[in-house]
């Protein structure tokens, strides 16, 4: 005896619904007057016929793809509750938004980035919805959630361990009731550079003068509002909290780790020591100028 669950890809207890679209599936993938597919579908759409079978000796055994046509077991799945299951999908107006997820630029060593896709449709439920299951070395879906008329997808990008800087592109589908919905994603990853000792120098050098321009810039706001050398109490603190934030924040990028360093290209160092060295004269131009007479210094 023909087992006509084997032959249609389906479970002995599938609903209704659930052997109209596996027969669906199969005629859309092989030629639609299969013999065994048409006979298998006519017996078990037929409920008289489908008894009749299943009351047979050895119907519905055997070995073969007993498995249905749904994704159960792929988290993030969904399929219709049991007193639904016989009912034709009323869904209409199926919308992924967005299409194509861009992370942006993403840097190494940055936390997870997530961006969040949502799958909406009019009328009723639709019969199944899945996911194609999460992959790649840099995304990964983290959070799924159903609600009345939509589902969220959360999915996060993070640059892991060996990834390439450059541009990074992957896919994952969205299928509802059979149909597939393609969802790009794209992340752009910026890698550090790996400095010479003498561009480490330059570095350090930039924030000890960036460090000692801020120290001078206070002082000249300092004898700018109060040239009479006695400031308020609150002002005074609030410039010597001001200094010791100034120095230690300096201190702690001079004295950096080498490994922990981070430039992500040349342009971006010298663009340090630009500002480093023109804040520094521009300090040094001040208090010089208020040291040969300007009114307010002593």
């Amino acid at each position: 005896m023909k087992n006509w669950y084997n032959i249609l890809g389906v479970s002995r207890d599938a609903s209704a619904n659930g052997i109209k679209l596996a027969y669906r599936t199969l005629t859309s993938t092989r030629h639609p007057d299969t013999k065994d597919n048409v006979e298998a579908y006519e017996i078990l759409s037929d409920p008289v016929q489908r008894a009749e079978y299943d009351g047979r000796p050895g119907a519905g055994t055997g070995s073969g793809n007993t498995s249905s046509s749904h994704a159960s077991g792929v988290p993030g799945s969904r399929e219709a509750p049991a007193d639904d299951a016989d009912k034709e999908p009323e869904a209409f107006n199926i919308q992924i938004i967005p299409s194509t997820v861009d992370f942006g630029i993403v840097m190494a060593g940055a936390k997870n980035v997530n961006s969040v896709v949502t799958l909406s449709w009019d009328g009723g439920s639709p019969y199944m919805i899945r996911r194609s299951p999460s992959g790649g070395d840099w995304w990964d879906i983290s959070d799924v959630d159903f609600e009345a008329g939509r589902a969220t997808f959360t999915v996060s990008a993070k640059v892991t361990k060996g990834i390439s800087g450059g541009s990074h592109t992957a896919h994952f589908d969205i299928v509802v009731d059979n149909v597939a919905h393609r969802v790009e994603l794209v992340m752009s990853v910026r890698q550090p550079l790996v400095l010479s000792d003498k561009e480490i120098f330059v570095y350090r050098g930039s924030w000890l003068l960036a460090t000692v321009a801020a120290f001078l810039l206070s002082e000249y706001v300092d004898h700018f509002f109060n040239p009479a050398g006695s400031p308020p109490a609150g002002l005074a603190f609030a410039g010597g909290l001001w200094n010791i934030i100034v120095v230690v924040y300096g201190l702690s990028r001079i004295f950096r780790r080498k490994k922990l360093i981070s430039i992500f290209n040349i342009k971006m160092l010298w663009m340090y020591a630009s500002c480093a060295v023109i804040a520094f004269a521009v300090g040094v131009a001040l208090l010089w100028t208020y040291k040969n007479g300007i009114s307010g210094w002593s």
